[in-house]
């Protein structure tokens, strides 16, 4: 059984709300068959973008060597950035986080993830999926019961604009029921 799941959420400097705030923060609940991959422990990580590199690991591998972004779990992702002739957003933030590897079985059998010591899990593919898509839509409420976010400028605009495509395209439904 794998749990993964947001904690704690809130926007920058623990605050409710914040209409500047593009990146909702939180702590991370990460177990697999009982062994804790990550514990909450107090920490502010990234959590609307490891929503979306989770999403991006039901089509794409995460790995050492292709990964779908910094680490899994990132401290920050306080920079979005629309890239030319990119579907995905460019996230930024700071080298800290948890990092696990998600590598893909044949067939869409399952997934292995993958801890940096080596130790390794085999998870079903549906109930990754299901996993995933629970913990990105925890993200996605969370974003629907705060004010709408107001960018600083265009070209944060236009890399925020360009999160809330990607994810609508991976997870099949807008962020937090924002439209334009």
């Amino acid at each position: 059984m794998i749990v993964l799941q947001p904690v704690n959420l809130s926007w920058i400097k623990g605050q409710a709300d914040d209409p500047t705030d593009l990146d909702c923060h939180g702590d991370v609940d990460f177990r697999i068959d009982g062994d804790v991959l990550v514990a909450p422990s107090g920490r502010t990580l990234g959590m609307s973008a490891a929503a979306l590199y989770l999403l991006r690991t039901l089509s794409t591998p995460h790995s050492k060597t292709m990964p779908v972004g910094s680490q899994l779990f990132p401290c920050c992702g306080f920079s979005m950035w629309e890239i030319p002739n990119n579907d995905d957003v460019v996230i930024l933030g700071c080298d800290y986080g948890d990092n696990f590897e998600i590598l893909h079985l044949p067939n869409k059998a399952g997934v292995i993830v993958r801890a940096p010591d080596g130790r390794e899990w085999e998870v079903g593919w549906s109930e990754w999926r299901n996993t995933v898509i629970s913990f990105a839509d925890c993200i996605s409420d969370f974003y629907a019961g705060s004010s709408p976010k107001k960018p600083f400028d265009k070209l944060e605009a236009a890399g925020f604009k360009r999160f809330q495509s990607e994810w609508e395209r991976r997870r099949g439904r807008p962020l937090g029921g924002i439209t334009e």
